[in-house]
């Protein structure tokens, strides 16, 4: 045999092997436990093992179950991710730019309608302002004409919340806010109550975190905070008993891994210190919980929001009174607090809804918007 060929059958070879070693490599690498030290928060439950049957016509479903679940667990599949993301980086050079870095680490979402609000730039006309106030009086007028109560409850921003940490450019700017504005013309023009949860928020996060580094989003301890100032507005509305005290919750500091800033800004490992959770034993919340799908543990309420879940019904069944929740992303935290004080709670993530309201039959809505999307309130009557 000539030399070439010999030495081109021992190269085939290597490549086999080089190639079979790459196939069996996953599976290695499982067997072997090699994992990353903290794991990437996909926001999603991963696919499961499935349960084997000898039934044939369930085997080709136990078969495409098997297949999720290789797929979700794949040896090496979170080194994969990351360096993805590390080429992707390089060659994006403004992949992040929706993200601006401010002190200490802490990260802020830079588009939509956040900023512009912060700085109050462009200042809202008063076409605007109006269309607004009609929208919010209609509510109201549609729920008294039933009895029921009506609160407009407003979450502030990070950016307004944690100012202290927005980057150095930004220290001499005094913003009066697009949501200033908006609050001034409705004591003017409206009798819609409203809760503004800006300065407790402001003035509490001077003593600990009420957000998440990494997400736009508030955390436990901020939504305990937040809960303080809205039971003595729900007390005085529905004429409620003490049993209106905020509840009391133990809480705990936590970890995980970053948000949605973080995953906009493909860095799907960066930890985040600002988590809580709320601690085992008597002081977990009694009440239970239940998606569209499955009953929602206690624990899941010390993690970030998850999107897939749009609506939450909580009982309790030591207490008369109904409420629905019609809210944004920040609602989802809200619920096990709120639920406290309910013997229903419907938390819908969503606008405003007649249909909703005639179905429950509740004693207050409750209509929560964060500064960012409080612009979001048309329902499309």
């Amino acid at each position: 045999m000539a030399p070439e060929q010999t030495s081109r059958r021992i190269l085939d070879r290597w490549y086999i092997a080089f190639f079979a070693m790459l196939l069996t490599l996953p599976t290695l690498y499982t067997l072997g436990g090699f994992k990353k030290d903290t794991a990437i928060n996909e926001f999603r439950v991963l696919a499961e093992f499935p349960g084997f049957t000898s039934d044939a016509a369930i085997l080709r479903q136990f078969c495409q179950d098997l297949e999720k679940y290789y797929n979700d667990h794949l040896g090496g599949r979170e080194w994969l991710i990351d360096c993805r993301i590390l080429v992707q980086r390089s060659l994006s050079p403004g992949f992040s730019n929706k993200v601006i870095g401010g002190k200490n680490g802490w990260l802020f979402y830079y588009t939509g309608k956040m900023f512009e609000n912060h700085l109050g730039v462009p200042p809202l006309s008063e076409h605007k302002l109006k269309a607004w106030q009609h929208e919010l009086d209609y509510h109201r007028e549609q729920l008294a004409a039933q009895g029921i109560k009506y609160l407009l409850v407003i979450a502030p921003d990070k950016e307004t919340t944690c100012s202290q940490e927005l980057p150095h450019w930004m220290d001499q700017i005094l913003p009066y806010s697009q949501t200033d504005e908006f609050l001034t013309f409705m004591r003017l023009h409206s009798s819609v109550e409203i809760l503004d949860l800006r300065e407790p928020l402001r003035e509490a996060s001077r003593r600990a975190p009420l957000f998440y580094k990494s997400d736009t989003h508030w955390n436990l301890l901020g939504v305990a905070v937040a809960e303080k100032s809205i039971c003595p507005k729900l007390r005085e509305l529905l004429l409620g008993p003490e049993r209106f005290a905020p509840a009391d919750f133990g809480l705990l500091p936590a970890s995980g891994t970053g948000g949605n800033i973080s995953r906009i800004a493909a860095l799907p490992y960066r930890l985040d210190p600002n988590f809580y959770r709320f601690a085992s034993g008597t002081n977990e919340p009694a009440q239970k919980f239940y998606s569209t799908t499955d009953e929602i543990e206690p624990e899941q309420f010390g993690l970030l929001p998850v999107p897939q879940i749009m609506a939450i019904h909580a009982t309790n069944q030591v207490h008369q009174l109904k409420a629905i929740v019609f809210g944004d992303s920040f609602s989802f935290a809200l619920t096990p607090f709120l639920a406290a004080h309910f013997k229903e709670l419907h938390v819908l993530r969503r606008n405003f809804d007649m249909g909703e309201v005639n179905r429950v039959k509740p004693d207050i809505v409750i209509e929560e918007r964060s500064e960012g999307v409080l612009w979001n309130i048309f329902p499309g009557r």
